[in-house]
């Protein structure tokens, strides 16, 4: 069984900040929709993916360090969740009121299978472009 971290906020561009804010002298991959981004990136896509207006029209979203997804969503900012190693961090949006959280345990879905497979794609085609 593998668990996760479920995210409910109304404040996405916020989370993402915060997120973005964490990372940013890391290694890590960000996928936005079809794009590929490195933490070098971050300065750009906050000025045009961080409001709530654009990421509601994000399909798919995710952060990854070291071939592992701390963060993502898929279809809507609704959906977003974390690695459950990112619970203490978590944790700490919790305190400051930036969102609510539960963490869940369940069973790969569908929804992580093809959120994979789709990152899986992006990544090698841009390694191909290289």
């Amino acid at each position: 069984m593998e668990k996760y971290i479920q995210i409910k906020t109304r404040r996405y561009s916020t989370l993402i900040k915060h997120i973005f804010e964490k990372y940013k002298h890391e290694d890590i991959d960000i996928f936005i929709d079809s794009g590929h981004y490195k933490s070098e990136d971050i300065p750009e896509i906050s000025k045009n993916l961080c409001t709530n207006h654009m990421l509601k029209h994000t399909i798919d979203f995710s952060v990854y360090k070291d071939g592992e997804m701390l963060f993502g969503f898929h279809d809507h900012p609704d959906e977003f969740r974390a690695n459950i190693s990112e619970l203490e961090f978590i944790k700490k949006l919790a305190a400051k009121k930036i969102i609510r959280y539960r963490v869940v345990t369940c069973k790969p879905t569908l929804w992580q299978f093809l959120l994979y497979f789709i990152h899986r794609k992006v990544r090698s085609k841009h390694e191909v472009q290289k």
